[in-house]
């Protein structure tokens, strides 16, 4: 019994450094670097205040919450992760490829994978926001467990196609994906990554595009209580 308890505690400390050290590997021996950044407040820390915001899932009641993080909306993410929370309904992903110095790439398509998960139970808070919704350079995706589908879009909603473009050695691109559970399926909570296929001197290179080695996260529309305020009082959160 106590090799046993002993082995399960090991691999419960140990899994996540291995995952994180063989993620690091494959990314060094990629012919791109790649950056991916998760953290709303850093992807908009400089497009106009209280322009943006995200849903957040937190496992808590609506009663329970603490004070919400002041200053801009895009904080709630890091607020909600303290919790043990995660994004909902809709998220937005910042990548940068550079291709390394002696590689000429060619960005070729993206894919998406998509499973269920069980979610805890919570509640669903969004800080709402004026004006109108901001526009990028945008892969959107619409997660579903029997087939995402992807669009590509630029400013203003013209869909681009073919998603094709050359990265030359040293040569850098950023674009965003913006991952969007609508309610559809019955579904709580999404896992999901995606695939970067490139070609390099005559083969396809898959490049993963996750969260440390790790899928991301993204709660469904609906499949808990969700509710707009800006108080962090349960008096001031009203049904969204």
């Amino acid at each position: 019994m106590i090799p046993a308890v002993t082995g399960a505690l090991f691999s419960l400390v140990l899994a996540p450094k291995v995952i994180r050290a063989a993620w690091r590997w494959v990314r060094r021996s990629l012919p791109v670097d790649v950056h991916i950044e998760t953290d709303s407040a850093l992807i908009f820390a400089n497009y106009p205040l209280d322009s943006v915001t995200f849903a957040q899932f937190v496992p808590l009641p609506i009663d329970g919450l603490p004070e919400l993080p002041p200053g801009r909306p895009t904080a709630m993410g890091n607020w909600a992760e303290q919790l043990g929370g995660m994004p909902a309904i809709k998220s937005r992903v910042e990548i940068t490829l550079t291709a390394r110095e002696d590689c000429h790439v060619v960005v070729q398509r993206f894919r998406v994978k998509a499973l269920s998960a069980p979610l805890p139970d919570g509640c669903v808070v969004v800080k709402g926001v004026g004006g109108a919704e901001m526009e990028f350079r945008r892969i959107d995706i619409r997660l579903a467990t029997t087939g995402s589908t992807i669009q590509f879009t630029k400013p203003g909603g013209r869909e681009t196609a073919p998603f094709e473009f050359e990265l030359h050695p040293g040569e850098s691109a950023k674009f965003s994906l913006s991952a969007v559970a609508d309610g559809t399926e019955d579904v709580e909570l999404y896992r999901w990554e995606g695939v970067l296929d490139l070609l390099y001197r005559g083969k396809t290179v898959s490049v993963p595009v996750n969260h440390r080695g790790e899928m991301f996260s993204l709660v469904n529309r609906g499949k808990r209580p969700q509710y707009i305020g800006g108080g962090g009082l349960a008096g001031t959160w009203h049904p969204w």
